[in-house]
């Protein structure tokens, strides 16, 4: 069960050691260091990002599949709608929301604004 968690190994405060590593991380090895919050938070944004437009475009395939397969029943295609219509909803917000931010100011994506 241990294998699905990041996991923190060696006696340096502030490295975080993966049992895999992620996509679009230039580290070395499987090693992360976390210095702050602030370098935390702005790992995990994109990232997090990323996993909405993944879940919203399972989202629509699954309703697409559940359309499909309805056999005619208007409920189970309303149903269908209704996932892709709000698995589409989700996805805008998420974008709207990194739009947002970025054209307020870029820094807030990459969360520097905050001297070091």
């Amino acid at each position: 069960m241990e294998k699905f968690f990041l996991i923190a190994r060696g006696a340096e405060p502030g490295v975080v050691e993966l049992l895999e590593p992620l996509p679009n991380v230039n580290q070395s090895a499987s090693q992360i260091r976390v210095g702050s919050l602030t370098e935390y938070l702005s790992f995990i944004f994109p990232l997090a990002i990323g996993l909405a437009a993944t879940l919203a475009v399972l989202m629509i395939v699954i309703g697409g599949v559940q359309i499909i397969f309805s056999g005619g029943s208007s409920g189970k295609i309303a149903e269908g709608k209704k996932r892709i219509t709000e698995a589409i909803w989700g996805l805008i917000l998420a974008l709207a929301a990194y739009l947002i931010l970025y054209t307020i100011n870029p820094d807030l994506i990459s969360l520097k604004f905050i001297a070091s």
